[in-house]
This record gives C-alpha cells, sequence and structure tokens, in this order.
C-alpha cells in the first residue's frame, strides 16, 4: 500500500471513528443524518459501531454533509477538528 493509499485509510478511519460525535454536535440523530447522507439508519448504525468499514464513497458522502452544515455554523469547525484530531492516532493536525 503506497503512502497516499495509507493515509487516505487512516482519514476514512478517523472519520469512522469519529461519525457517532460528529453527528451529535451538528445536532441530527441517526435517522436524519442517514438520510441527508444517503444511506439507511441500519447503514449508520454499522458504520458509528465499527461493525463495517466506512467506504470511500461513504467518507466523500458524510464530508459533504459536515461541510454544508459547517458553511452555515462556522463555529463548528474548530469542533469537529479536535474531535477528529483526537481520534487520531497516528499524527496530531495533520491532515484535517
Amino acid at each position: 500500500m503506497d503512502f497516499y493509499s495509507q493515509l487516505r485509510q487512516r482519514m476514512i478511519d478517523t472519520m469512522q471513528i469519529s461519525l457517532r460525535r460528529i453527528r451529535q454536535v451538528i445536532g441530527l440523530g441517526v435517522q436524519e443524518f442517514s438520510d441527508v447522507v444517503g444511506i439507511t439508519r441500519q447503514s449508520l448504525n454499522n458504520l458509528e459501531s465499527l461493525k463495517v468499514k466506512m467506504s470511500a464513497i461513504q467518507f466523500v458522502a458524510v464530508c459533504a454533509v459536515i461541510d454544508h452544515f459547517v458553511e452555515s455554523q462556522p463555529e463548528l469547525m474548530s469542533v469537529i477538528i479536535s474531535i477528529l484530531n483526537s481520534n487520531d492516532t497516528l499524527y496530531d493536525n495533520c491532515v484535517y
């Protein structure tokens, strides 16, 4: 696995680990968030409980939803970055 593949996977893994807290910070319930992302409630539950690995497509969809909420509430950005950094055990303040 090359450097960029590893970096992408680390970003996806960190997002998945952080997903529940980020969803709560945004202020959406499981059903609301899954509807906006375009996945089923069960799929979101499986992602948040780490039963399945997040795909690159799901990662992009989640990032788009987060971006949408940060546009209207910029104060969320620092909180979300803190959550992501706290769950990224490899590097601090590197990617986000």
